[in-house]
């Protein structure tokens, strides 16, 4: 954790030396509460941003927010492999996430694109909560994941699905939950959906942006395209936009794209049947958004790597049946995997703290050059 901490924080804003122009208009777009209420998109993020503006007005903590909550994402992605998978397999997965340059991006910018990585603590809230008897917190954060849902585009529809599916859990937690406590969770939402009705109200485009629904007949006949490019950019060629990556270098490398193809294959396998579930339901409650690909890239990257993860578990299981009892080689396939994946957080970490920084590109996108915000 601690690692993953300083991987986040360490030279937050002076890597790039300053902010790119998509950052300067989304803090300009937070400093106040009514700007907030007015397009309450990406809200909660908003709200801390909001946050960090107050105790610097030259915006030195607007990157933090992004931080905070990409850690705290992180934590989910590791608490949902080592559920489906062991403590190695979750490591190893988990820091190969961590260190993922796409990551690291989105987690070291003052943008609220973080937040697409919502499902992961949707997901793990979902064990967590299942794993106990009786947890009368319980429905108090499925509250606030449903909150959640109004104000991330197209997590709503993820939820709904999720919900429907575990509609048996779900109608177990609240035959558990007191009456008095039902009421309280059903005002709270009232209370917390407010800003969103009124947002709304106030303009009824709101409602198809945080469903994820596109405004234009053009971006329904455009999905298909997109998800090439999607497809493209993750795995062969990406657009070149400075702000996130560097080149036209796609987001993953090599090896993770073995790990990856390798975990797919792994899907006929009945112990994987459970990932191609929640697979299914992330895709099914997500896809139905056909906003940027950006976006979806976002949502794309953690299930890539829970994928990537289960072609590590796949790799090790085969050779241990191999070796069934011989430690020796048991412990030579672990340290071979270990040294695979260090390899690969090495290159993403040099990518993004070295490459990326000093690409020619990169510096004409970022600038410091007054220290404020564009209006």
């Amino acid at each position: 954790l601690a690692f993953v901490i300083m991987l986040y924080i360490f030279q937050i804003n002076s890597l790039t030396g300053g902010f790119s122009k998509i950052e300067r208009t989304y803090i300009a777009s937070t400093s106040s509460f009514g700007q907030i209420f007015s397009e309450t998109v990406f809200m909660p993020h908003k709200l801390l941003s909001l946050g960090a503006n107050a105790i610097s007005e030259n915006s030195n903590y607007a990157r933090f927010p992004s931080a905070i909550i990409m850690i705290f994402m992180i934590i989910c992605f590791y608490v949902l492999m080592e559920r489906w998978y062991t403590r190695r397999i979750a490591l190893l997965s988990t820091l190969l996430f961590a260190t993922s340059s796409w990551t690291l991006t989105i987690g070291r910018q003052a943008l609220p694109t973080v937040l697409y990585f919502s499902w992961l603590p949707i997901l793990a809230l979902l064990y967590w909560t299942t794993s106990k008897s009786k947890n009368y917190l319980s429905i108090f954060l499925w509250v606030l994941s449903l909150t959640l849902a109004f104000y991330v585009p197209g997590l709503l529809w993820f939820v709904v699905v999720l919900a429907a599916s575990q509609r048996q859990r779900l109608r177990r937690i609240l035959v558990q939950t007191p009456r008095w406590q039902t009421v309280l969770c059903l005002l709270l939402f009232i209370i917390l959906t407010i800003p969103f009705i009124y947002s709304a109200v106030q303009s009824p485009l709101l409602v198809l942006q945080s469903l994820g629904l596109p405004s234009k007949l053009s971006q329904i006949t455009g999905f298909p395209s997109r998800l090439l490019d999607i497809f493209s950019q993750i795995f062969v060629y990406s657009s070149g936009n400075p702000v996130f990556h560097i080149g036209h270098l796609p987001y993953l490398d090599v090896s993770t794209i073995l790990l990856f193809i390798i975990g797919l294959y792994r899907l006929r396998y009945s112990s994987a049947r459970k990932i191609m579930n929640w697979s299914g339901l992330i895709t099914i409650g997500l896809l139905i958004g056909v906003g940027s690909s950006a976006v979806n890239i976002a949502i794309f990257i953690p299930l890539i790597y829970v994928f990537a993860g289960s072609g590590i578990s796949f790799l090790l299981v085969q050779w241990f049946r191999v070796f069934p009892k011989n430690p020796i080689a048991r412990i030579f396939a672990t340290s071979a995997m270990t040294i695979v994946v260090l390899l690969i957080s090495f290159y993403h970490l040099s990518r993004y703290y070295i490459a990326w920084p000093l690409n020619p590109a990169t510096k004409s996108v970022f600038s410091n050059t007054d220290g404020k915000i564009e209006e």
